[in-house]
């Protein structure tokens, strides 16, 4: 068991035709995805983007790190979140 003051991380799988969690920001977490297996489609303030194994994405504090995922695909996609935990987050 891992016991990070600061981190939290947990591996996640997005079915087919599934979205991560709404269209979202942080005002106090910085956020990192590491997809592991399959292909999602990234929601960001630039855009869509096709994400796929071994793609390391950061999310900084604030709108600017808004995201979503979006799995567009008929397999599972399996990736990792990372994310910074120092008190009290809101998303908005």
């Amino acid at each position: 068991m891992v016991g990070s003051k600061h981190l939290v991380f947990d591996i996640r799988s997005l079915d087919p035709n599934k979205y991560s969690f709404p269209y979202h920001f942080h005002r106090n977490a910085e956020e990192i995805f590491v997809i592991l297996a399959g292909k999602a489609m990234l929601r960001t303030p630039e855009g869509f983007k096709e994400v796929s194994e071994g793609d390391v994405i950061f999310f900084e504090i604030g709108p600017d790190g808004a995201h979503q995922l979006y799995n567009h695909t008929e397999a599972p996609c399996r990736y990792l979140d990372l994310r910074t935990n120092q008190g009290i987050d809101v998303c908005e």
